[in-house]
């Protein structure tokens, strides 16, 4: 399907503020207040529409521009309402002023007012799906929206520009934003009607925003007049903010896409000019966006600030989540004379980083060399911590942090867990009597980390509980090790510890800036699987999204695959299926995580319960192939999708394939995964197996936490029963759990709509909730349920039910 048209861009307010507007309607009326493009004319002529159906109310009169009214026109108006014979809906579109009578009726409160912003990212998602006719991956929406911050004008004309030049592709059905953005006429012209009424003292404020981010309100006011930075203000151009720490008030441009537009009109020389006009001090290293801006403005300007000040600039990039800034930056020092050798060797470092985060690992590993190289040629004292001012360059540091990469790119080229464990041991020893506490812990931390992320968390839990009880628990680095200690308590089978654990640290979390800007999200994917392995997917889904917590990495990815995961726990295999893609789409250029193996498998899964057997059995042989090179963190969860996927494909050596799951998941404590393993053993079982399997998932389940592991006995104790009708209502339990398993034959009697609709209602929704969370009519749903009773040969629920237990 082609993008629609830009004159049919569906644009549709969101339900909450229609029923807001809808409540105010019902009353004296309503202010609706917005910034250009936010859809207030769109919103209003809705909410007119919505009115016309009501019979018996006051006179509606719609004023799309009020400032058009003189005082007299405006009070004649104020006391109809006052009066009850009308009603008012007001735009009042900024930075429009309205007349003084209105004004005061939303003061005195005849009027309500509603601020209408920006759409979410789930709404951006939506929007752009429809206009472009197929899945937008997480990573485009994300993008998208943090630049028009959801306005719905600005978001239609990124979106053209993109695809006009090329930037928006499809990759395997899936919609992508593949190169990096390009400022072009479409965007330009965005701007040139406000920069084209704007003083020169205000044009200036904008171009020096533009370019710093954000400046203290007392530097702006030694180069520009006080009245300038009020009238950018009032027509919603510039906002001012205190500082997080109360420290000086700042302004800085309302919105993102405009700072880009005029960054990209801006030529050297006037860049020059302003820096020169306002020469701000350096800002504090711990705001990162306002410090890379700052380093960014000078180059950009002609100046070659030293390699120090380059160095803090990367890193600020790096904590932006801005990898190709990191390395340009890092270039730029790397090539500066002043740069010393143990700052070129942390620059090489921090650009393999980066590389890495971009999925080039080849440059990554060429970088590492790069910086042996330079080792080499450094004399021995240099290894010191003493030898140079900042500790992040030292090169004992250095060492480490090569050590951490060499291990990542080992496990994504699928070298053996122990390869990745010498790294460390091979750093020590180069490091040798130069070891601080820093070092000593970022080996031990990483060595622990690289076990888990090798699926030994047999091997993890106590070390980690010891580091973190212990004089080195409080050492920033040591919170690293959470994640893998939330994930090894859940394989255990503590997984009410594991969960109190983990909410415990995000809410810490996110009130504190971490150097390691990946740890709010293995903190959200350790907990979001301790959730689902407890049986509570909704519980899964309250913290899951990253994206909107500063200073913390986002895999857009690995969101949108979570989105897929619990697409499918509720049963959803469409929007499951969609999301699958659009994560794979991402993940298969960048994979930084290491989740393709876990995608792979849930996609096959999702395939497999949707009908598609051939899908199914690609995919799984993608996540075999992927396998190697991906994180082993919840590799019996992988394991366990493709289990599901050999039973339902009917795999000859199914039990045996079972038999070693179990074995393995015993040998190593892995609690989740031995009950897990046991209930599907029966399942595949004959029913004189069944009895004898029976006792062990009794035992087995006993040591695990939550109701997942009492839903699983309860299942297997029906079918070794031969209670089709326990077994079917057990099912339906495990579905609300958030556990589907394969029906063969139902696979062979309905399509793939009506599978998804068959197994939602044998789950207990009636026919108005699966139209709801299908996105169909009640009617549609109704004539498949119809077929779905005949092809099955029943006619109430329950048979449902039981029939597809008893595939």
């Amino acid at each position: 399907m082609t993008p629609t048209p830009l004159g049919s861009w569906p644009r549709v307010p969101d339900a909450h503020t229609q029923a807001t507007v809808t409540r105010a309607l019902a009353a004296s009326g309503i202010v609706l207040h917005g910034g250009p493009g936010i859809g207030l004319s769109t919103l209003a002529a809705h909410a007119v529409l919505d009115d016309a159906r009501e019979l018996g109310r006051p006179e509606l009169i719609h004023v799309p521009a009020p400032d058009r009214l003189d005082a007299e026109a405006a009070e004649a108006l104020a006391e109809r309402v006052r009066s009850g014979n009308a009603r008012l809906l007001v735009e009042s579109h900024q930075p429009m002023r309205m007349p003084e009578p209105l004004v005061r009726l939303w003061r005195e409160g005849t009027l309500s007012r509603h601020e209408v912003t920006g759409l979410t990212p789930d709404s951006v998602h939506d929007l752009l799906s429809r206009h472009l006719g197929g899945t937008v991956s997480q990573q485009a929406v994300l993008r998208m929206h943090r630049l028009t911050l959801g306005n719905p004008l600005y978001l239609r004309e990124l979106t053209q520009s993109l695809l006009e030049q090329g930037g928006l592709v499809r990759d395997n059905g899936v919609w992508v934003w593949a190169v990096p953005l390009e400022i072009g006429p479409r965007l330009h012209d965005l701007m040139r009607a406000d920069l084209a009424l704007r003083t020169e003292a205000e044009r200036d404020i904008l171009d020096l925003l533009a370019l710093a981010g954000s400046v203290p309100l007392a530097a702006l006011a030694t180069v520009t007049p006080d009245t300038a930075l009020e009238s950018l203000r009032i027509d919603g151009l510039v906002v001012q903010e205190l500082a997080p720490d109360s420290g000086p008030a700042g302004a800085r441009l309302a919105h993102p896409l405009h700072a880009e537009i005029l960054r990209d009109l801006l030529l050297p020389g006037r860049r020059h000019a302003l820096l020169t006009r306002l020469p701000l001090a350096a800002p504090r290293t711990d705001d990162p966006e306002a410090y890379s801006r700052w380093v960014e403005w000078q180059r950009d300007s002609g100046e070659n600030p030293d390699s120090a000040i380059l160095m803090d600039g990367a890193r600020a990039a790096r904590a932006r989540q801005r990898p190709e800034a990191a390395v340009r930056l890092a270039r730029a020092a790397l090539e500066h004379p002043d740069a010393q050798g143990p700052r070129r060797v942390a620059a090489r470092v921090l650009r393999a980083e980066m590389y890495a985060e971009l999925g080039r690992n080849t440059e990554a590993l060429a970088e590492l060399e790069a910086a042996e190289g330079i080792l080499a040629e450094l004399p021995a004292e240099s290894v010191s911590a003493r030898a140079v001012e900042d500790e992040r360059e030292s090169v004992s540091i250095s060492l480490v942090r090569m050590a951490w990469q060499y291990a990542d790119l080992d496990h994504h080229g699928g070298a053996p867990l122990a390869t990745a464990l010498e790294r460390f041991a091979a750093a020590r020893t180069r490091i040798g009597e130069n070891a601080t506490r820093t070092t000593e812990i970022m080996l031990v931390v990483g060595r622990l980390r690289r076990l888990g992320v090798g699926g030994r968390h047999d091997l993890t839990v106590d070390p980690i509980r010891g580091l973190l009880a212990g004089p080195n628990g409080r050492h920033p680095g040591s919170v690293i090790l959470v994640p893998s200690l939330v994930l090894g308590l859940a394989h255990r089978g503590a997984l009410a510890e594991a969960l109190e654990l983990a909410d415990a640290t995000l809410e810490t979390v996110d009130h504190t800036p971490s150097s390691y800007h990946w740890l709010r999200t293995d903190l959200v994917f350790a907990r979001f699987w301790a959730c689902m392995w407890l049986g509570e997917p909704k519980r899964a889904m309250e913290v899951f999204s990253a994206s909107t917590h500063e200073g913390h990495h986002v895999d857009p990815g690995l969101e949108q695959v979570g989105m897929a995961h619990i697409s499918a726990a509720f049963g959803s295999w469409t929007n499951a299926l969609r999301s699958y893609q659009g994560g794979l789409s991402y993940l298969e250029v960048a994979d930084p995580r290491g989740s393709l193996a876990m995608t792979w498998s849930g996609y096959a899964l999702a395939l497999l319960l949707s009908g598609d057997h051939a899908g199914a059995r690609e995919a799984r042989v993608r996540a075999r192939e992927s396998a190697a090179r991906s994180s082993r963190e919840v590799e019996g969860e992988i394991a366990y999708k493709l289990l599901l996927v050999g039973y339902g494909l009917g795999d000859p050596d199914l039990l045996r394939n079972i038999e070693d799951f179990v074995d393995y998941a015993q040998g190593h404590g892995f609690v989740v995964d031995h009950v897990r393993g046991l209930h599907l053993q029966i399942l595949a079982s004959g029913r004189a197996s069944r009895a004898q399997l029976l006792p062990l998932l009794r035992a087995a389940a006993a040591r695990m936490e939550g109701p997942l592991a009492a839903l699983l006995l309860h299942h297997a104790e029906a079918l070794v029963a031969g209670d089709a009708g326990r077994a079917a209502d057990a099912l339906t339990e495990l579905n609300g759990a958030g556990v589907w398993l394969p029906a063969p034959s139902m696979r062979l009697a309905l399509t793939r709509r009506q599978r998804e609709i068959a197994g939602l209602a044998a789950a207990g929704e009636t026919n108005a909730q699966i139209a709801q969370r299908l996105t169909l009519s009640v009617r549609t749903v109704d004539t498949h349920i119809a077929h779905i009773f005949t092809r099955l040969g029943v006619s109430r629920r329950t048979e449902l039910a039981q029939a597809l237990s008893a595939a």
